[in-house]
């Protein structure tokens, strides 16, 4: 009986060792990630995101101090991808980082803010203001990640220009002369070139990738699934899907999904003003609105 009593008590003694070891690993597994990060144009303090008065100023910089875990936190106001004037750099999303606007810059939850009454803005117009011949080419580079309450806008691709398509006002759509780039040319050599008559090959586009390519300029999804929440896609302008481009999503496990955004006034000189979902790729909208977008080739603005 005793015998038995000693081995039953070893036994619990190993469990108690294993448990202790498998309890210190989890820990140590949370530590990175799971931080809130703070972003205030405003702040004034250490400007290291560990809280509102610490808060960074430039997103970009949240961006590359994120790592998988994080949440991104952003009071309202205007934000730019780069403080030069380098129309190729994008705010780059980060996978499993959520980006979050609508902030004070005061809240302790996510229930306090109010991404319609505080409206932050993620901006194109690097540099002169309102001068779009100067812009970002794309706004948003977008990530396996959530983008919940923010204001996309002024991105553009300007090889060339061309006037407000009939129909927009200018003093509604605030955009002024809109710029557009040229579309590919056609590969006379590929079997296609007869059957694709004034298109682009397949070859011509998915060559490339999200920060080469000049179509998506308010937001390029490339061959990741994001989730745009609460957003407003506005004024931006350029050749395929001025608002937002979708390539190589039907293979991906998700789809790109828009909940509750608004895609207006955005002009494309390729094709859709809007959206262009190009190559057999696929996207989930819900409860989205499009309004006073435009196609200067007439096909699907």
């Amino acid at each position: 009986m005793k015998k038995i009593q000693a081995l039953v008590l070893i036994a619990v003694m190993l469990l108690s060792v294993v448990g202790c070891s498998t309890t210190e690993e989890v820990e140590v597994a949370e530590v990175s990630g799971n931080n809130i990060i703070y972003v205030d144009t405003d702040a004034s303090g250490n400007n290291d995101g560990s809280s509102w008065e610490n808060a960074y100023n430039l997103l970009p910089d949240a961006l590359t101090n994120s790592v998988e875990g994080d949440e991104i936190w952003v009071a309202d106001g205007v934000y730019y991808p780069t403080e030069d004037n380098d129309t190729s750099i994008s705010f780059n999303m980060v996978d499993n980082v959520p980006v979050y606007g609508g902030f004070t810059g005061t809240e302790s939850s996510l229930d306090e803010r109010d991404w319609e009454e505080n409206v932050t803005i993620l901006s194109g117009d690097i540099g002169e203001l309102n001068d779009s011949s100067d812009n970002s080419i794309k706004v948003v580079i977008a990530a396996n990640n959530l983008i919940d309450g923010f204001t996309i806008s002024d991105g553009a691709f300007t090889e060339t220009m061309m006037e407000i398509p009939e129909g927009i006002e200018e003093g509604d759509s605030e955009m002024g002369e809109a710029p557009t780039g040229d579309m590919p040319e056609l590969d006379e050599s590929s079997d296609e070139s007869e059957s694709s008559a004034g298109h682009s090959t397949p070859t011509e586009v998915t060559s490339g990738d999200a920060s080469s390519s000049s179509n998506g300029n308010g937001i390029i999804i490339w061959e990741v699934a994001p989730t745009i929440k609460n957003c407003t896609i506005t004024n931006n302008s350029g050749g395929k899907g001025a608002g937002v481009y979708i390539m190589g999503t039907s293979d991906l496990d998700s789809l790109p999904t828009f909940i509750n955004t608004t895609i207006s006034y955005n002009i494309a000189s390729g094709r859709g003003g809007g959206v262009s979902i190009d190559m057999m790729s696929e996207a989930l909208l819900l409860d989205c609105i499009f309004a006073s977008n435009e196609c200067v080739e007439g096909k699907g603005g």
